[in-house]
């Protein structure tokens, strides 16, 4: 897989026309979504002449094939994708279909920029992928891009990077610099969602948060977070909720059932959100979603409760190569547990 070029710190999108310049690219097509304020229009600012094409994620009939189509037309030699989750996913769709490399400016913490995975789900469309080349050559995290994203938002988005970070953390007990990397990326964003959550301009806070986000989604990136992410796509897409707040309401529910298989790497866990010795970590996940606000119910997201007995089957199924047998019982509780925001450990 190839090596990934990190800019980070405030004022890092100005550098926009200067990573191009290092990809030897001079023809951009820009990724984006107006529904992010002004973040189009700042990055045709930025990119100048460097400009040859916009893709607008945010308009429910566009699609992956109308994006690459763009790209063959205009000439266009690098993909720059700025935004969130969707406007990332979208760049690595294109990326991979045209063998492009993608510069990536995320300006959320949901750390989908580092995975190799994509997910589209446009209307009449649903398609995931797989590839190396889905990977940026360059990534921008600059923390005064996030200061736009409302504060609801910026709990949840945290929370699912908190998540990746956890749930790595605990698939990498033999390799301790990814799992310190790991937990690194937790305790930063631990300190930093509560000072967020206070005052949404605190540039500190998001600095910290944006730092944590990012090492999160490296140690993500290097572990197999698949079962996971699949159960929280499955409820999210079935239910009609939105994904990040489904993996916050699930997160502690599903360190609950792991904790048997790795409890070295769950008391450094709850350490890192902040919680004691005596502490889980699904304890520790549950009572700090609460701190800031973020969901602990898939029940008062809206998922209906006729869904509970499907849910289990599927989960049943996933997660039986996860680090201990699917037992029935232990993956029903996991789920009515989630379901209702309850919490016995």
């Amino acid at each position: 897989m190839q090596s990934t070029q990190f800019l980070f710190g405030v004022g890092g999108f100005e550098q926009l026309p200067h990573a191009m310049e290092k990809l030897g690219s001079t023809r951009a097509l820009l990724v984006s979504s107006y529904l992010e304020g002004n973040l189009s229009e700042r990055s045709a600012e930025i990119l100048a002449d460097r400009l040859a094409a916009v893709f607008d994620v945010s308009f429910t009939l566009q699609s992956l094939d109308m994006a690459t189509e763009l790209a063959e037309t205009h000439c266009i030699d690098c993909v720059v994708a700025v935004g969130g989750a969707r406007a990332i996913d979208v760049g690595k769709g294109v990326a991979v279909c045209t063998g492009l490399p993608l510069l990536a400016v995320p300006t959320t913490y949901a750390g989908a920029e580092l995975s190799p995975g994509y997910w589209l789900d446009w209307p009449g469309e649903g398609r995931t992928g797989l590839h190396p080349q889905a990977v940026p050559q360059t990534v921008i995290y600059d923390p005064a891009l996030t200061s736009g994203f409302p504060r609801t938002s910026s709990m949840l988005s945290g929370m699912g990077a908190i998540a990746r970070g956890a749930l790595a953390a605990t698939t990498c007990e033999m390799d301790e610099t990814a799992m310190q990397r790991a937990l690194d990326g937790v305790s930063m964003l631990a300190l930093g969602l509560p000072a967020i959550r206070r005052d949404p301009g605190d540039m500190d806070a998001r600095t910290d948060a944006l730092y944590g986000a990012w090492r999160c989604a490296e140690a993500a990136a290097r572990a197999c977070l698949s079962p996971y992410n699949a159960l929280c796509a499955q409820i999210s897409t079935r239910s009609g909720l939105r994904f990040a707040a489904v993996s916050t309401a699930v997160l502690p529910h599903m360190l609950a059932y792991m904790e048997p298989a790795a409890p070295v790497a769950m008391g450094r866990i709850a350490q890192a959100l902040g919680a004691d010795a005596n502490t889980s970590a699904a304890r520790a996940a549950l009572e700090f979603a609460r701190l800031v606000g973020a969901p602990v119910a898939l029940r008062d997201l809206g998922m209906p409760q006729r869904h509970v007995a499907r849910t289990i089957d599927f989960a049943s199924q996933l997660l039986c190569p996860q680090p201990r047998p699917s037992e029935t019982a232990s993956v029903s509780r996991m789920i009515e547990d989630a379901y209702v925001g309850r919490l016995l450990v």
